[in-house]
Parts: structure tokens; C-alpha cells; sequence
């Protein structure tokens, strides 16, 4: 580019230009703000949502079009954005043409420009420095010198999500510095987390905006606007094919009337969402909430001051044409004594799997990104008029330069929510989840996934979500149980479908306890508590799945049979199940230093410790515990007060008060100490 082909705004005037669709910023205040357009101010006005008749869906409405579209033409004519010298002589155009050409693989790159230094003044040079060249000192980078390159969308090594950006009718290249000419140069954690700065012509965007349905391979992707769109949202949830008269009666539970500001009991007729958050972020953002009287007797106030999460999500349940909100904090009476506390904590199972939804904060600072003031962090976009040749005729192409999302696999694992142990529980018995990013709003069920990005649900389908939850077998959805659950237990020819039954259930619980135990707690005697509604879903399938201090055990009790072998054959099972159980150790490559023990716990008991644990048996099998461990036989409990049961009132043992301390088997181990 020359310097006569871009109109200069004088740095007098504060032009760098940097427009910023995702947040209410520009640093210039000349360009286009998105609080000044009422369509994207994320008014929930229903108009929003377009007739459906004049369209086959919400987010391709002829409305939601030109928003996208104002988002590719944001220099108004007269106020083109101020590129320094280096800038304008960097061709972009050309670095596009060479990455577009067939076999341009991962090992080439081309290099655009050797630069010196970022112009503070110059837009693009103010898209580099908050994109990969966040991490150069700001003085340094005044002078340093660097190297600009572009390589092809289709190189990139990892981010999948990546490689199928705007579908492969559009030519995006990727910029990256460096001094080394391979693509995985940039392919780093930082980076992915981030996201990536990318550039495409403007007339290839606009054709793909205007598109009005995907393919089936490459979903249709989009720009992400400063607000949440409830209207979105709204569709997301009609995807999911929500039986709302499924609900069911919580004794002793209240909800947070988001119209009235009251605490108000709760009722099955009522459809509420819930809220997944930190604490420790939240209490540190603080604001105020005007109270209304409600018309229910026992109804209480909220206090003046909430922290700024609750009120996002109060605002998130009226936007979605609900009422009612749950949130542990005000809905669980903190200063009741131990039992009501515990009284609500055992039915955490039952709050989170009946809930609508469940709006997770999972953003850096703990609020909802994109919900009324809150501030989300923006999609960078800056386009730039083509060059025109007067000798030659010709006009190049407009482009589009625009920061992309960071993938939602290596986001989430990056957040303070994604750590917590509560927080854990609370995903994983959620039927359907609403993730506030910093970037963008992501919404997963067992059928749909969407996104901002990618806004039309994916239905049972896993091309950019594969990943998102490698690690977590939701409690919620149906595929983590088979139809055996419905089996009856009684007589002795279901005997085999029972320990089946039982055996796998134990596998998933393990599954996630290899998962929780990597999260932390801020108290120890937490530990069986962060995880107690995830148990309390396998004992209600499963009548035979009990827990002592967390470890599974067969009840032989819950399976009626007449016979003494069949008796026999159970017991043998359940001392398989406890020795199953007891078979996990600290996953050192996990663990720095040594495990931290949790001594409000025995242990035995992988509650014990505040480090994660693996189980050395996967797929456990009684006869491969038999070869391991054939001289232990598993007797009963022992309590602190010195009493006992043996193994055929395990049923005794878990409604008794208090915790065991020791195992008493025979053979080799005859006790097993704290």
C-alpha cells in the first residue's frame, strides 16, 4: 500500500482507528460505537426476534444480515483509519493471493514486511500489539524489530475450529511474527487461548454473511456483536425440544423472583434457571439491585448489594421470558445451622438437573460478559480500502482484517470456574449449559451445541465442539447410562445385570472422580460434599451403588435373591467393590512435590487427599481383583467410637452419623488405618 491510498486523519485528532465489535469501545470517537446502534445494544425488545414466517431462522433475519454486514464497513466514508508508513507499504493483498494458491502447506508461510517497532497512532499496528504481540514490552516495541508473515488457514496444526473459519469459499490468511518459517511457530497455549488475527477480502465476507443456510460440513460462522443476543438464545433452547412439564418438587428450596427481587419458595409449576460461579471472584464486584415487594408472605429481600454475576443473571432469565433464578448463595440460607446447609447440599442432583438452564460465569473476572454493562472482550476488526493503480486501471480488493475467537477447548480449562471443584459438580448435572466466555456466549446440551460464532445449532453433531468436554461424562444426558437401569432387581436371573449394572456405574464415577480431584476446594472438609449430588445421581439409578467416605460399594441388601450361592456370589462381588474402589493412587505426573493430605478424611479414601487420583484397574474386573488381592476379604467398618458393621449392613452404614475411620478385612490386611 502507498501512502495515497489511504485518507490520513492527523494523530492530532486521536485517530488510530481501532474498532472494537464486542465491546462499546473505539479509540477514536469518531468511529462507529455499537451502543449508538439500538440493534446492538442487546435490548431484549421483542421485535428482536423476526417473524419466522419471512425467515427460516433467527439469526439469518434480514435484521441480524445487516448487522453483520455494518460490522465489515465500520470507517464511515471521510474517517479511513490512520496506518503509519510501514503499514501502508505492507501488501496485504498480495500476502492473501500466495497463501490462496493450491499447496501452500503448513512449512510456508510467506513473509509479508521486516517491520521496526508499532506505531501507537496507526491501527493495524494497534491490532499486532493486542493480538500476538501482547507479550512485547511496550518500550521495547518502539524500536525492536520483527517480522510480519501470513500462512493459509487450511496450516494450521491444531486448532480445528481454525481450519474450517468461514467455510472454504472464503480465503482467510493468518498473521503471525517471528523470526522462524514454520506455522506451528504460533501454535502455542497463549495463543490459542487468545485467538488469532486474521484477514480475508471484504467481498468474500459480505457473500458469506449473506449466505442464508450451511452446509452440513462447514457450519455457517459469524461476527460477534459487544451484547449477548437473547434472541439466540431463545432459539438455542427451542433446538433442544424442552419437555417444561417434566419438573418436579424440591422440598425446602427458594428461588430469586428476578421481577420482584424476592426469595420466594419454590413450586414444580416454576421454570428456573441456575447459576454456576466462583465466589471468589464474585464478591469482589459488587452492585446494587432495586427491591420490590412481593406478594408472598414468606417471601424475603434480597440485600441492597449483589454481586455483579447475580445481577447479570437476573437480567439473562428476564431477557429469556422467565422469572425465577437459583443461586446457592442467597437461595441456601448461609446462617442456618450445619444441617440446613447440608440439607440443600444433598439435593444439589436434584436443583441443578431440574433447572431450565444453567448460566455459567466462566469469564476472568466472574460476571457475564455481553449482559448489560458488563463489558465483553471484542472481535478487533479494521478494514482497508484497496490500492488503486492509475496506470495499470486496476482497484484491489477491499480487505478486512479481524481478530478471531480463541477456541472454546483451550479457553475453558484457562478460567478460575473451569478449577473449582464445585463448579465441576454443578456442569456435569446441568442438562444444559449457558457459558459466558470473555469472547463469546457457548450453549451445549446432549443435543444442541451453538455458539456466537457459530450460531445455527448443531445438532447431535461434533464438528467444532469434539473436544469441548473430553473429560467430563455428563451426569445429565442419557448416553451415560444404558436401559438397565429400568431392569427390576428382583429374582435371582438378574443377578448378572445387577453387578453389570453396578460395575459400570462405578467405571463413570471414576471416570469423573479422575477429573474432580484435580479441582480445587477452598476448605478440605468440603471434598465428599463438591461431589455428593454426582452420587446421589448413581444411587437413585442404581440401588445397589452406596458410598463410604466416597468409595463405592455393592449393597448386597438392595438385591432381594432366595438362595445362599446367589448370597454368596454378592458377597463376593461387594468385596470386589470395595477392593475396586481402594485400587487408585496420586497421579504423579500430575502432582509437584508432595500430595496434600486432607486429614478431616482417612486415608484411604481418595477424599483424603488434595491431589488427583487415578484408578490402576479401568474396567474393573473380579477376577483380575482376585489374582491382585486374593487374601483380602472385606469384613466391615469401624467408627470412632470403636462400634462396628459388618459387610451386609452397608445400607446401616451410610445413614449412620458420622464417617468410619478404619476398613476391617481379613487375610494380609486385616484393618486399614486413617
Amino acid at each position: 500500500m502507498e501512502e495515497s491510498e489511504i485518507v490520513q486523519t492527523s494523530p492530532g485528532e486521536g485517530c488510530s482507528m481501532l474498532f472494537r465489535h464486542g465491546s462499546n469501545e473505539t479509540q477514536d470517537s469518531g468511529g462507529l460505537n455499537d451502543s449508538d446502534d439500538p440493534e446492538e445494544s442487546g435490548s431484549s425488545d421483542e421485535s428482536d426476534t423476526s417473524d419466522e414466517e419471512s425467515s427460516p431462522s433467527y439469526w439469518n433475519s434480514p435484521e441480524q444480515l445487516e448487522k453483520q454486514l455494518r460490522l465489515l464497513d465500520a470507517d464511515s466514508p471521510g474517517k479511513e483509519p490512520f496506518l503509519c508508513r510501514q503499514c501502508r507499504a505492507t501488501n496485504l493483498s498480495a500476502a492473501l493471493d500466495h497463501t490462496s494458491k493450491a499447496g501452500q502447506g503448513a512449512s510456508s508461510p510467506i513473509d509479508v514486511a521486516e517491520r521496526v517497532g508499532l506505531d501507537p497512532n496507526c491501527a493495524l499496528c494497534s491490532l499486532f500489539a493486542r493480538t500476538f504481540l501482547s507479550e512485547v514490552d511496550e518500550r521495547e516495541a518502539q524500536s525492536a524489530p520483527w517480522k510480519l508473515s501470513a500462512f493459509n488457514k487450511r496450516s494450521m496444526l491444531v486448532d480445528s475450529r481454525i481450519r474450517y473459519l468461514f467455510q472454504p469459499n472464503v480465503e482467510v490468511a493468518i498473521l503471525h511474527s517471528g523470526a522462524t518459517t514454520h506455522v506451528q511457530h504460533i501454535n502455542e497455549e497463549r495463543v490459542e487461548r487468545e485467538g488469532y488475527l486474521a484477514f480475508a477480502r471484504t467481498r468474500d465476507l459480505r457473500v458469506m454473511l449473506e449466505k442464508n443456510e450451511s452446509s452440513e460440513a462447514y457450519p455457517l460462522s459469524r461476527f460477534i456483536g459487544a451484547q449477548y443476543d437473547p434472541g439466540m438464545v431463545r432459539e438455542w433452547l427451542e433446538a433442544c425440544d424442552i419437555d417444561l412439564d417434566d419438573a418436579f418438587s424440591i422440598p425446602g428450596m427458594r428461588v430469586i423472583d428476578c421481577r420482584s427481587c424476592a426469595i420466594v419458595n419454590y413450586s414444580a409449576e416454576m421454570k428456573y434457571l441456575a447459576l454456576s460461579y466462583v465466589w471468589g471472584l464474585a464478591g469482589s464486584d459488587m452492585v446494587t439491585v432495586d427491591n420490590c415487594q412481593s406478594d408472598e408472605a414468606s417471601a424475603l429481600s434480597l440485600p441492597p448489594m449483589v454481586p455483579r454475576v447475580v445481577s447479570n443473571a437476573m437480567q439473562v432469565v428476564t431477557d429469556l421470558g422467565y422469572q425465577y433464578l437459583w443461586v446457592d448463595q442467597f437461595c441456601i440460607d448461609q446462617s442456618a445451622g450445619q444441617e440446613h446447609v447440608g440439607d440443600h447440599i444433598s439435593k444439589m442432583d436434584l436443583i441443578y438437573s431440574n433447572a431450565l438452564v444453567t448460566i455459567i460465569a466462566a469469564s476472568s473476572k466472574g460476571a457475564l460478559p455481553g449482559v448489560g454493562g458488563t463489558p465483553r472482550a471484542g472481535q478487533m476488526m479494521l478494514s482497508l480500502k484497496g490500492r488503486v493503480d492509475e496506470k495499470l486501471g486496476t482497484i484491489e480488493d477491499d480487505l478486512v482484517v479481524f481478530s478471531t475467537r480463541p477456541a472454546f477447548k483451550y479457553a475453558l480449562p484457562a478460567t478460575v470456574w473451569h478449577s473449582r471443584g464445585w463448579c465441576f459438580q454443578e456442569s456435569v448435572l446441568a442438562p444444559r449449559r449457558l457459558y459466558f466466555m470473555d469472547y463469546e456466549l457457548i450453549f451445549q446440551s446432549e443435543e444442541v451445541h451453538a455458539s456466537d460464532s457459530y450460531p445455527e445449532p448443531i445438532v447431535n453433531g461434533e464438528l467444532i465442539y469434539d473436544t469441548a468436554f473430553p473429560e467430563n461424562p455428563s451426569l445429565a444426558w442419557s448416553h451415560w447410562h444404558d436401559q438397565s437401569d429400568a431392569m427390576s432387581l428382583s429374582g435371582t436371573h438378574n443377578l448378572d445385570d445387577a453387578m453389570k449394572r453396578f460395575t459400570d456405574k462405578v467405571e463413570h464415577c471414576e471416570a469423573l472422580l479422575e477429573v474432580y480431584t484435580d479441582k480445587k476446594l477452598t476448605m478440605d472438609s468440603d471434598s465428599i460434599n463438591g461431589f455428593a449430588g454426582a452420587i446421589k445421581v448413581y444411587c437413585r439409578h442404581d440401588p445397589t451403588f452406596k458410598t463410604i467416605q466416597g468409595i463405592p460399594i455393592f449393597d448386597v441388601r438392595a438385591v432381594p435373591t432366595p438362595t445362599a450361592e446367589c448370597i454368596r456370589t454378592l458377597l463376593d462381588f461387594q468385596n470386589d467393590s470395595i477392593l475396586s474402589g481402594l485400587c487408585w493412587a496420586h497421579d504423579r505426573f500430575w502432582i509437584k512435590g508432595t500430595p496434600a493430605r486432607r486429614r478431616c478424611f482417612p486415608s484411604w479414601t481418595w477424599a483424603g487427599w488434595g491431589s488427583k487420583a487415578s484408578w490402576s484397574i479401568g474396567g474393573w474386573h473380579r477376577e483380575d481383583i482376585g489374582k491382585s488381592a486374593a487374601d483380602f476379604r472385606f469384613q466391615g467398618l469401624e467408627w470412632k467410637d470403636g462400634s462396628t458393621t459388618d459387610c451386609m449392613n452397608i445400607y446401616k452404614a451410610t445413614q449412620r452419623r458420622g464417617d468410619p475411620t478404619h476398613i476391617i478385612g481379613g487375610g494380609a490386611c486385616a484393618k486399614h488405618h486413617v
